[in-house]
């Protein structure tokens, strides 16, 4: 058993001791509250800045991508064939290609519309123009081909001969489902319903060919009306030129064919079962939804979220070394100077068993002592953080390489337009970090002074069970 009014004498009469042991164990809680709680803080202001991303969002992009060496074509589209043309010759031509994204049937998005869960579903088709024009020059010597993988001919005797390329998104103008929003209008309007042929524009390539709303732009031999100028969403790849869907697919010679489904959940709760439907009806298709968004956004935010995740964890560890070390020390030391006292107890009829469960009970108490010590410490510079909030401006975008990078130039634009849109929002701001003591980090601070404490007191025990009355009694004066 242990003798409670001599341990509490111990305690008391030690006051130095008592005091210098639980100040060890205080200061390194103290630091591990306060590691554990910017910790925690980091992680509520990043779960707040993304929130819109996985809580609210119902809309989803289906796609399909083809790595590159799939496509039939091998080199990710047509080349531009010149064999038939003479050297001198003036030419112009448009080639259309989906690079590398698949192509669907318009089938599969009615096919996606019927499915339990959809409120609605959209077409989308993105493809890349390379427009060829100029005087085909004498180095070319009467043909060759021009086209990805292949060196354009450039300048020459006869005059020059320019590759020029953009990108093309045709959109369902009925529908609020797509890669353009009102949001992103910067000058004019959006699409119209019917046939008149119709174009809205990104601010960059509008500014790069020193376009504006109310002229026109040509594609292969077709007027269109730019009616609008857009701004290009944060999250995702952007097209250069906005046309109706059907236009397009007439212009590119892909006919009922998409290569984007835009698709929108009856509510949030549908999501992850819409997504596994549509993964299981349409072969080979990459569905991105709000949660996966975000799971791919980076940023300050989150580099630092790691960065404290990751130092906390090392810290901790150290400070757990640095209190064992010290205590350890400070109870060695004590149990040093206690040597005639240990003596005379053996003396008395005291056994090993019981002097090693006091110098525990000890060990333990002082450790409570210090471990509530560096609460109070750890909580009043809590206190002292929530008065004066950390605050950081936080700049992020989506992760290249997987889908909502794209492969660039229109080849991307897979995340879902509401997503894109509430990515935007969280990709830059101002937030403050409140720091938040968690269960886990009041329970790693238990541990610390416990595992402390035994480790110690063990130490302690263990030299106090190897003294002998009689060379302890050496030590009387």
């Amino acid at each position: 058993m242990i003798n409670f009014p001599y341990l509490k004498a111990e305690l008391t009469r030690r006051r130095t001791k008592t005091i210098l042991i639980s100040i060890g164990l205080a200061v390194p809680i103290a630091l591990t509250i306060m590691i554990g709680a910017y910790s925690t803080g980091l992680s509520n202001a990043q779960d707040d800045v993304l929130e819109p991303l996985v809580g609210l969002g119902t809309d989803m992009t289906v796609a399909k991508t083809f790595t590159p060496g799939q496509r039939p074509d091998g080199a990710g589209g047509p080349r531009i064939g010149l064999s038939s043309a003479d050297a001198g010759e003036k030419i112009s031509t448009d080639t259309y290609t989906t690079g590398f994204n698949g192509e669907f049937s318009s089938a599969n998005v009615t096919k996606v519309a019927g499915l339990d869960g959809v409120e609605s579903a959209v077409g989308g088709l993105t493809v890349n123009n390379i427009k060829a024009s100029g005087t085909l020059p004498s180095a070319a010597s009467g043909g060759g081909q021009v086209g990805p993988g292949a060196a354009p001919p450039t300048g020459g005797q006869d005059g020059g001969f320019n590759i020029d390329t953009r990108s093309i998104t045709g959109i369902d103008p009925s529908s609020d489902l797509g890669p353009v929003s009102s949001d992103q209008l910067q000058k004019g309007t959006l699409l119209s319903s019917g046939d008149a042929k119709e174009a809205l524009l990104t601010s960059t390539y509008a500014k790069s060919k020193s376009l504006t709303v109310g002229e026109t732009i040509t594609l292969k031999d077709t007027k269109f009306k730019i009616v609008g100028i857009v701004s290009a969403p944060l999250a995702g790849s952007s097209s250069d030129i906005y046309v109706k869907l059907d236009q397009l697919q007439s212009i590119a010679d892909l006919k009922n064919k998409v290569n984007k489904i835009y698709v929108r959940a009856t509510d949030q709760a549908a999501v992850a079962a819409v997504s596994k439907e549509i993964k299981s009806s349409v072969s080979n298709a990459t569905v991105t939804t709000n949660a996966s968004l975000a799971g791919q956004v980076s940023g300050s935010l989150v580099d630092a979220n790691k960065l404290v995740k990751k130092m906390g964890v090392f810290l901790e560890l150290i400070l757990l070394l640095a209190a064992i070390i010290i205590t350890t020390i400070l109870t060695l030391n004590a149990v040093n100077k206690r040597t005639r006292e240990f003596g005379t107890l053996k003396s008395i009829g005291w056994s090993n068993a019981r002097l090693i469960r006091q110098v525990m009970a000890e060990s333990l108490s002082t450790g409570l002592l210090g471990a509530a010590a560096g609460v109070i410490i750890g909580g009043a510079g809590m206190l002292i953080a929530k008065a004066v909030p950390m605050t950081m401006k936080i700049s992020g975008q989506t992760t290249g390489g997987g889908p909502l990078g794209g492969n660039g130039g229109g080849g991307g634009n897979f995340a879902p337009p509401g997503a894109a849109r509430a990515a935007s929002s969280a990709a830059s701001q101002t937030i403050t970090v409140i720091p938040t003591i968690s269960v886990t980090t009041i329970l790693i601070a238990a541990g610390i002074g416990a595992a402390t404490a035994l480790i110690a007191g063990g130490l302690g025990s263990f030299k106090t069970s190897k003294l002998s009355p009689v060379e302890a009694l050496k030590h009387v004066d």
